[in-house]
């Protein structure tokens, strides 16, 4: 993912009158990725349902009375640009 990406989902979903934070963007793109390399991977599928469903209803999914842990059982995703940037 790059950070093009990122601002690109974040514009996106403002036009669908949703806002998303650059973590929230991050996160349901990086959980995306997971699941190209790793299909089997639960927490992944379970971000990018919760997210998409997000951009569709305008509404978080709720567990418990608060939105799921989900997203913050995944490492933190770094941009291409950022990774280059350790090196």
């Amino acid at each position: 993912m790059k950070n093009l990406d990122i601002e690109y989902l974040i514009h996106t979903a403002a036009n669908l009158d949703r806002k998303i934070s650059d973590f929230e963007a991050r996160t349901y793109l990086g959980a995306k990725e997971l699941l190209l390399k790793d299909p089997s991977n639960e927490i992944a599928e379970k971000v990018v349902a919760e997210f998409s469903q997000f951009l569709i209803t305008g509404v978080w999914p709720m567990h418990q009375g608060s939105r799921s842990f989900a997203p913050f059982v995944l490492p933190h995703f770094e941009t291409a640009e950022e990774l280059q940037a350790h090196r």
